[in-house]
């Protein structure tokens, strides 16, 4: 009787998951009834089973928790913060206090040098950052 008990209440919290937003808030609970049914074969008394199901509860929460972090995925550089890093070719003399052109993955970008050095065309740059629709780029040699 106890398993069909148990089975109910991880149903009906597998459907309240189902409806609500809660981010698998309500998926540990009905985890925890799953398997608080099936140790209700071998646990008769009803206080063991609710033990198992306040334990489960909690490590289905850590579980998931761990599961979900944000920190766990690597971050993945996105549109203009891809450039950082990358290598292209001046095709716009870049002064000190004149913004040039580079060409950096195939498109042209405005660009600008770090320092107060000068980048001749058809130099090699590598992009330090982006700021606002300008790269800020350095010389390099090869």
């Amino acid at each position: 009787m106890a398993l069909f008990i148990w089975l109910i209440v991880a149903l009906l919290f597998f459907l309240v998951e189902l409806i609500s937003v809660s981010l698998f808030y309500f998926l540990s609970f009905a985890c925890a009834a799953l398997i608080t049914a099936v140790v209700s074969f071998w646990l008769g008394e009803p206080w063991h089973q609710i033990l198992v199901f306040c334990a489960m509860v909690v490590a289905f929460f850590v579980l998931f928790k761990w599961l979900l972090h944000p920190k766990r995925y690597r971050h993945h550089a996105t549109n203009v913060d891809a450039l950082v890093g990358k290598r292209g070719v001046v095709i716009k003399t870049i002064a000190p206090h004149i913004t040039g052109q580079a060409k950096i993955d195939g498109h042209i970008w405005s660009a600008r040098a770090l320092g107060a050095e000068t980048i001749l065309q058809g130099g090699c740059i590598e992009v330090l950052r982006v700021q606002g629709c300008h790269v800020i780029v350095k010389e390099i040699t090869s």
